[in-house]
């Protein structure tokens, strides 16, 4: 269900991506992205103007969820209701008021193909994307895009406005996305570069929320279809 659930948040007239998945100990469900997505300064802060490596990732600025906006496919609208920022990295966990039926599993990456959907600038349907070649460093994962970089014969630098937040996946399990980073930055010649997911302190963000939002490995969800 990865491009149904591919999020296209707006804040200001600024665009970026996310996923829509369920917690899998409850029935809250939440929108994780970069946190440079949901920031209202990106058109005045100065470091990020300037490309400052980090900047983004070590960013304690609060965030005002009342400027967000959250859209999935159907025109339908998730309304965010409190978030949490990860330590160090430029990603952002988000509560909403919408219902998902799927949850999330998070992997390491270890295999050489995935691919991710997200939202490009001024698109109102996500598109997918294929990558392989993770090349890891520094808690960073450049990923080589495998399909054509430039579909629309546009430069690249433009294409690809927009994807930042979008989730990176492996191959399609039989119920559960297990997701393995989360796309940050369009980086030189042909890489995307994202924040690894495997790391995180997922007690933290379930004592924060009040729950365990992603799935366990050995955990089994039968979803629901209707």
């Amino acid at each position: 269900m990865s491009r149904k659930n591919a999020v296209k948040i707006k804040v200001n007239d600024s665009e970026s991506s996310g996923y829509f998945f369920k917690a899998s100990s409850k029935d809250d469900s939440f929108v994780i992205s970069s946190k440079h997505g949901l920031c209202s300064r990106q058109s005045d802060c100065e470091e990020f103007l300037d490309n400052v490596q980090n900047c983004c990732r070590l960013c304690t600025q609060d965030l005002n969820i009342d400027n967000i906006s959250f859209e999935i496919e159907g025109n339908k609208k998730l309304k965010p209701i409190s978030y949490f920022s990860l330590e160090n990295k430029d990603i952002v966990i988000t509560k909403v008021d919408g219902v998902s039926n799927y949850p999330l599993r998070i992997g390491k990456i270890e295999k050489e193909k995935y691919y991710t959907y997200g939202y490009k600038s001024k698109c109102d349907k996500p598109g997918r994307i294929l990558l392989n070649e993770p090349d890891l460093l520094d808690g960073i994962c450049y990923f080589n895009i495998c399909s054509d970089a430039t579909p629309e014969l546009i430069e690249k630098s433009e294409e690809y406005y927009g994807i930042s937040g979008s989730l990176v996946f492996d191959s399609p399990e039989k119920d559960v996305l297990t997701a393995h980073a989360v796309i940050t930055t369009n980086e030189t010649n042909n890489d995307l570069g994202s924040e690894i997911l495997h790391d995180i302190d997922f007690k933290e963000i379930n004592n924060f929320f009040g729950c365990e939002v992603f799935l366990g490995k050995k955990l089994q969800f039968q979803l629901d279809d209707t």
